[in-house]
């Protein structure tokens, strides 16, 4: 019995060790990498598995990113915020699912074009080999092949227009990223049968990148929109404004930094960008106007910056993979549809520098639980603010509404209503809570002050719930 007693602690020790020593797997993604990451051209985002207690370096699969722009930008270095205020390096121990951002220096700005070109060689096709750029300002400068050897591999014929490209019998097949100096119009086949517009691609010719030196202080409105294979844009901080519709539906455009000097994103500026993953708001930044980040369905968190005052109606609709939302200090009203939709975003605070949340302005966020009303001085008005938000079940507001407003909570799932943080009486509002909820119909309970149960039992609209009114 003893020897059968030592033997079976032996086993649960063992048993005990195997089971402290198992590895946590963790998840680390990678944001911002703007460029080729270990041959992987085109890449802005990428996850790797690790074991908690890795080193960063030591992660399979862990490389310093490329940039899409090399002669503007070089490779700073690692945080875990967005703006590179929380900076680290590759000894850096990962103990749980992290994700982590690239920062950048920028060295110069300039006029730069970036097309990826897919050379193929097709005899049946007549000048197979060649291509041909329009610029702009009809000034033909440097055009450069990365990967080839000029005058070996490939040849450049310039004209009082255009330049053009013929690759030779030698350079090999394959993806090419071709850098052009200065802005261009259109590309085309040598040959001419197939005219190329700035928007558009012949299916083996893409523009994907494009720089503005800081000789630039504007853009034209509808200047990129609807270039479907745009994965980055470098602007310069001479750029004062985004202007309305400036990006709309670039659907592989994944992020955006906005310079510095930006006060204002137009309306639709960036209108369903699908592939956005991030934006970089500047410190400066006034206005984001009417729909400007509609649809923008891979973007994962937006901070408003503490400069913004003006926020248009369903400026981030749709943004449906939206997780993290800051609203800035400068901020008063949450516009009508503002951030509709949301259908990720959980945890919400409003700070107490909004006074308004206008109309179905957090409309069909069906993860969003948990709302934090900051209290303060003046008063926050409510009008069909958190309608259809099916995953709200209690709610403890501020002491700065004293209006339920019209429809405020309508088809959610409320059933717990805290109105002690205001001491004072709270108005039922046009139809206060809304309709279709538990508590509407008198399911969970109201949570008011002791001292003025009473008031709230005896009031003509409030008094219809009066059997689920109860004290603090």
């Amino acid at each position: 019995m003893k020897k059968f007693f030592l033997s079976f602690l032996l086993l649960l020790g063992f048993s005990l060790t195997s089971c402290a020593s198992k590895p946590t797997p963790v998840q680390v993604t990678l944001n911002g990498i703007w460029g080729s990451f270990n041959d992987a051209s085109l890449v802005a985002t990428m996850k790797l598995n690790a074991i908690k207690g890795t080193k960063l370096k030591d992660i399979q699969g862990f490389a310093n990113p490329v940039p899409y722009f090399k002669d503007v930008h070089t490779f700073k270095g690692w945080a875990l915020d967005m703006y590179g205020e929380s900076p680290i390096d590759e000894n850096y121990i990962i103990n749980e699912n992290t994700v982590i951002y690239a920062q950048y220096n920028v060295k110069k700005h300039s006029d730069k074009t970036y097309l990826l070109h897919n050379f193929y060689k097709d005899s049946t096709v007549e000048s197979h080999n060649q291509i041909m750029f329009k610029y702009r300002n009809k000034t033909c400068r440097n055009v450069e092949v990365e990967g080839l050897e000029i005058n070996k591999d490939y040849t450049v014929t310039k004209s009082e227009e255009a330049c053009t490209i013929t690759y030779s019998d030698t350079a090999p097949e394959g993806n090419y990223v071709i850098r052009i100096d200065g802005p261009i119009d259109d590309f085309s086949l040598a040959d001419g049968t197939k005219f190329i517009d700035s928007t558009y691609t012949d299916g083996n010719t893409f523009i994907y990148g494009i720089s503005l030196s800081d000789s630039n202080t504007t853009i034209p409105p509808y200047a990129y929109t609807t270039c479907d294979w745009l994965m980055a844009i470098d602007l310069p901080n001479t750029i004062k404004e985004i202007p309305d519709s400036a990006f709309n539906l670039c659907i592989s455009l994944d992020f955006i930094d906005i310079p510095n000097d930006v006060t204002r994103i137009g309306d639709y500026a960036f209108f369903a960008c699908p592939a956005l993953h991030h934006v970089y708001f500047n410190s400066e930044l006034k206005e984001i106007a009417k729909a400007a980040f509609f649809a923008c369905v891979s973007l994962e968190s937006i901070h408003l910056p503490d400069s913004l005052n003006i926020l248009g109606e369903e400026a981030f609709r749709f943004c449906a993979s939206n997780r993290n939302l800051t609203l800035g200090k400068g901020l008063s009203v949450i516009s009508r549809k503002a951030f509709s939709e949301n259908a990720l975003l959980e945890n919400l605070t409003i700070p107490n520098n909004i006074t308004a949340i206008n109309e179905a302005a957090f409309q069909y966020c069906s993860s969003l639980s948990d709302i934090t009303f900051e209290n303060g001085e003046g008063e926050l008005t409510l009008n069909s603010s958190f309608q259809y938000d099916i995953s709200i079940t209690h709610i403890k507001i501020s002491n700065r509404i004293k209006n339920m407003g019209h429809l405020s909570f309508n088809h959610t799932m409320l059933s717990e209503l805290d109105l002690t943080a205001n001491p004072e009486f709270v108005a039922y509002g046009e139809t206060g809570i809304g309709v279709d909820t538990p508590v509407a119909y008198n399911y969970g309970k109201i949570i008011v002050p002791n001292n003025i149960i009473d008031s709230y039992k005896n009031d003509p609209n409030w008094s219809k719930h009066a059997a689920i009114i109860v004290g603090q």
